[in-house]
């Protein structure tokens, strides 16, 4: 689903654009379209993912996921969650076979001469699961099957162990209730951002806060000129954290792209304010040190021209920009950027907050009420505005492009 051009939709006689909910779409199916794109899966293996019943799901999705992953060495999915057994699942053929044996006389035959303990029917789908013997491992049973009698078999795979959906340990995580709202452990399942450079345009990060992870390339501070990128105001450190706060680790917080690291740019005075120069200047400069992601969580960056063109350059170099749409309460009336995702607010019954910026010019709505995140001084702390609605949109962009490295911008709008 794109962030945009979507059609517009009339509340309280106000015409405002039809925005996507991140909550509504659903992290783990964007994940499986970002593996479509570049031939990882395939569409029907979506359509049958989230079509099937629950049931049939838990058995097949994990397969199709995980076998394409094994030939593209990228971590489409984490593979240590998923444990090997000595369970495997077989569906059978139904009807007469072409050597004349019925599917139930080739079923016995197989089930014999592999030495299988038949635990349980998989309602619904006439999948059985079998224990192997002791002798071979799973994939081997699987491998003669296959072999010997292709015919009878529709499909055979390892009955993994798979986890429940990753909901981390850190400290303050169940006070986080936006990771619930956009399905984010879903997601983890299938990626935890590594790999994705995340760029935060700011007042500065604290580079000593315990829940933050930083690039290996330095960042840079354009309102003194120099290399010092402390946070001179306390926004950008709880900017950082609602993109990329480092997670499952015990303590604090999970960013929405909890191993994607932050390349820190300070573009702001003392007091938070920053020139569109400086934010211009600190896109290129995030595209030119490898941040695939730049958020810049700051108002009136969508309507800007110099954002604008600077935006593009990011895109050249296989980045993106997103930005806060503001927190005026009223339509931006700027014009739609094509370069720049522009984010509105939502509280956590997923409709807009009345302090939340719209307009056309918006793209995506994320939560940005109450949101639980990293402190300037190594503490956490709750906080409100479009400018963290923005950076969990760019830690999704993050998941994005950490699952399918090779995606373009325009496809991961």
């Amino acid at each position: 689903m794109s962030f945009r051009n979507v059609p517009s939709k009339t509340i309280s006689n106000k015409t405002v654009p039809r925005v996507a909910s991140l909550s509504s779409i659903g992290l783990a199916f964007c994940l499986s379209l970002a593996l479509i794109l570049n031939g990882f899966i395939s569409l029907e293996d979506v359509l049958q993912e989230y079509g099937r019943s629950q049931v049939e799901q838990q058995a097949a999705a994990a397969s199709a996921l995980i076998n394409r992953g094994k030939n593209t060495g990228t971590d489409v999915i984490n593979k240590q969650a998923l444990v090997s057994t000595d369970r495997i699942i077989v569906k059978f053929k139904d009807g007469t076979l072409p050597n004349g044996l019925t599917a139930a006389a080739q079923r016995a035959n197989l089930e014999k001469a592999e030495g299988l303990k038949k635990l349980l029917t998989i309602n619904g789908v006439n999948a059985d699961v079998y224990q192997v013997p002791q002798d071979s491992t799973a994939q081997e049973v699987i491998d003669r099957l296959m072999a010997k009698s292709k015919d009878a078999v529709e499909y055979a795979e390892i009955d993994m162990l798979v986890p429940a959906a990753l909901n981390p340990n850190d400290q303050y995580f169940s006070s986080q209730w936006h990771h619930t709202n956009i399905k984010s452990p879903a997601a983890w399942d299938k990626t935890l951002g590594s790999g994705v450079t995340v760029a935060v345009l700011d007042t500065g990060v604290d580079a000593n806060h315990s829940d933050l992870v930083f690039s290996d390339q330095p960042g840079w501070n354009f309102y003194d000129n120099n290399s010092n990128t402390a946070d001179v105001q306390g926004h950008g450190t709880a900017v950082a954290g609602s993109a990329a706060a480092l997670g499952n680790n015990t303590i604090g917080v999970s960013g929405v792209a909890p191993q994607a690291k932050i390349l820190p740019i300070r573009i702001s005075d003392p007091q938070a304010y920053a020139y569109f120069s400086a934010m211009a200047s600190g896109i290129t400069y995030a595209a030119d040190h490898g941040a695939r992601v730049a958020n810049i969580s700051y108002s009136g960056t969508c309507g800007s021209s110099a954002v604008w063109n600077a935006a593009n350059y990011m895109r050249s170099k296989g980045g993106v920009v997103i930005a806060a749409a503001g927190n005026t309460g009223a339509d931006n009336l700027y014009p739609a950027s094509p370069v720049i995702t522009c984010v509105s607010a939502t509280g956590s019954n997923d409709l807009r907050t009345s302090w939340s910026s719209w307009g056309i010019a918006t793209d995506v709505a994320a939560p940005g009420a109450g949101i639980y995140t990293t402190l300037s001084g190594g503490g956490y702390g709750a906080v409100s505005g479009t400018s963290f609605s923005s950076p969990i949109t760019a830690g999704i962009y993050g998941l994005l492009f950490s699952i399918n490295p090779k995606l373009t911008p325009d496809q991961a709008d």
